[in-house]
């Protein structure tokens, strides 16, 4: 395990790949670097891409990152299929805090991807991935199992009929990322298994999701579509034609046509049938809240609840060549619900809305008993995380307890919580904390203040803080020009604080260039930080030392 630099400026290949004698390209880490290994990344636009040849393992993964503080760009707009490319059999790897940006965009390149993933347990995250070419195919492509897309922007890619993030594997995550502006789908979501979660998904283009599963009819495809913020679709903001589906807790407003279109089995996918829609806010969209289309086989037994729709052209449901006998509208509210500011689009509730407390529970258990396995009617509304995620937190009706969800077997209608509790026939269960019963929409309103209050005797017994403190020496140095200011900088450490501490300077004078012998340090060792001064004017200037931990 050791770790490496990169500069595409001061860097030689030929060198060691220490802070002092950094490489130049990222070609040589390609090469170099193996299970445990971290390659930062200094400052510079870079024209080679990460292609490695060699994996990561379980708890050893291959790490590529940003310098603390610096942030590289990556171009590489010729290098074809993946800036970022792992290939089947590379798994393990983190990407984090680089940059992929082809701009200019220049439509005569040959068709490339920000990102071409066909590994396992690989995670890309804080990277901004923008301004591909009307001929990039698309912006991420997962083809692999277990990876994840965290926090990352992507957005200006894609052609007519492939999206910005495409997903055929299966067991991925996508969090927290910003997608937009793309030339067909943010996110096309194949495979079984894969959560899509709190991101921001816009595009004035085409549509903004689509979900579609591959595995036929009979299949259970377990797509999560929870917590995103779905708007400006030039048409509906998203399509949804795979079995057994989650979308649950999403904001969809501002679309140009209907927010979201179901359709029935089409050839290569399956049909949406037993998927549970619940707790989505629909508003201001060109067309109904939600379309259910046949476009083949028929799809039954698709749950609607505790959904709201306002300001939606045609109202709340569209029944195209679909027999509404079979399925479930329950509880939904057409209306204004007196959201917290609609002009600003803050679709919070209201002290005084009609949603607060009036949604259904999402299923009821069956039979009394206690322990941690619980019988249910229907357990398809919820997941136990499928091993990429914590579980669903649940609360039973008139139990102020919060249960996580460990397991679910969904043949038996069956979910195991994280500790033995109680339970009555016909007791309610909803998704994370309410107050008397479900609201209705995204989000849940929670009082200020309880209305009960208990209180219990306990003991505190105040020690001091975790903490540390930087110290370097000397504190002040004089150096004539051109010479290499050297400084020794360690820090003492209270409460048990042990570290690491990832160290900084701020305020370095132009042409000044700092670097640390160790980038990060232990409480026992010292990092020698070496400044140089042959680009530096003449004078005396005021640096600040940063160090920054997890406490």
């Amino acid at each position: 395990m050791a770790e490496f630099y990169i500069d595409p400026a001061l860097g030689n290949d030929a060198d060691g790949g220490s802070i002092a004698h950094p490489w130049k390209t990222i070609s040589k880490a390609n090469a170099t670097l193996v299970a445990g290994d971290v390659a930062y990344l200094m400052n510079g636009t870079y024209n080679d891409r990460i292609f490695p040849s060699h994996s990561g393992s379980a708890g050893n993964p291959i790490t590529y990152k940003n310098y603390p503080g610096h942030n590289p760009i990556l171009k590489g707009t010729n290098q074809g299929y993946g800036i970022f490319r792992f290939s089947v059999g590379r798994n393990y790897f983190i990407v984090d805090g680089i940059a992929v940006d082809g701009s200019p965009r220049d439509n005569s390149l040959p068709q490339w991807w920000f990102v071409w993933n066909e590994g396992d347990y690989n995670i890309i995250r804080n990277c901004p991935l923008i301004n591909g070419t009307a001929n990039v195919d698309g912006g991420v492509r997962i083809l692999g199992n277990h990876n994840k897309l965290l926090n990352c922007r992507v957005a200006h890619a894609g052609c007519y009929n492939l999206g910005d993030v495409w997903i055929e594997g299966s067991y991925n995550l996508v969090d927290g990322c910003s997608i937009m502006d793309v030339g067909h789908d943010c996110i096309n979501n194949f495979g079984h298994h894969n959560i899509i979660r709190n991101n921001d998904l816009y595009n004035p283009i085409y549509r903004v999701a689509d979900a579609a599963h591959s595995g036929g009819s009979d299949a259970r495809a377990y797509l999560v579509f929870d917590g995103n913020r779905v708007h400006g679709a030039a048409i509906h903001g998203m399509q949804a034609n795979s079995p057994y589906q989650i979308i649950r807790r999403n904001t969809v407003y501002d679309n140009s046509q209907h927010g979201l279109g179901i359709y029935g089995g089409q050839p290569g996918v399956g049909s949406s049938s037993h998927s549970r829609i619940y707790n989505n806010t629909f508003y201001n969209n060109g067309g109904v809240a939600v379309k259910l289309n046949k476009n083949g086989t028929d799809s039954i037994d698709i749950v609607l609840k505790n959904n709201i729709s306002y300001k939606n052209v045609g109202g709340f449901t569209w029944y195209e060549n679909v027999d509404p006998a079979n399925q479930n509208e329950i509880n939904n509210f057409n209306g204004d619900p007196r959201f917290v500011d609609e002009d600003n689009r803050d679709f919070r509730l209201a002290a005084d809305s009609p949603c607060r407390n009036a949604g259904a529970f999402l299923t009821l258990t069956i039979g009394a008993g206690s322990g941690i396995s619980i019988p249910v009617v229907d357990a398809s509304y919820f997941i136990d995380g499928f091993g990429i995620v914590a579980g669903d937190i649940v609360q039973l009706q008139g139990n102020p307890g919060l249960f996580t969800i460990v397991g679910i077997d969904y043949t038996a209608n069956t979910i195991t919580v994280d500790r033995p509790t109680a339970w009555t026939d016909g007791q309610g269960i909803a998704l994370g904390r309410i107050d008397t019963a479900p609201n209705i929409g995204a989000y849940e309103y929670q009082e200020e203040t309880m209305a009960t209050k208990k209180s219990v005797s306990f003991t505190l017994v105040v020690s001091a803080a975790p903490d540390f403190f930087p110290a370097i020496l000397p504190s002040s140095l004089s150096v004539a020009k051109g010479v290499v200011a050297v400084y020794q900088i360690t820090f003492t450490a209270q409460g048990g604080f042990a570290g690491p501490v990832t160290l900084a300077v701020l305020n370095l004078p132009t042409g000044a260039v700092a670097t640390f012998s160790k980038i990060s340090i232990n409480v026992t060792e010292t990092s020698t930080l070496s400044i140089t001064t042959a680009a530096v004017s003449l004078g005396t200037f005021s640096l600040i030392l940063e160090g920054t931990a997890t406490i």
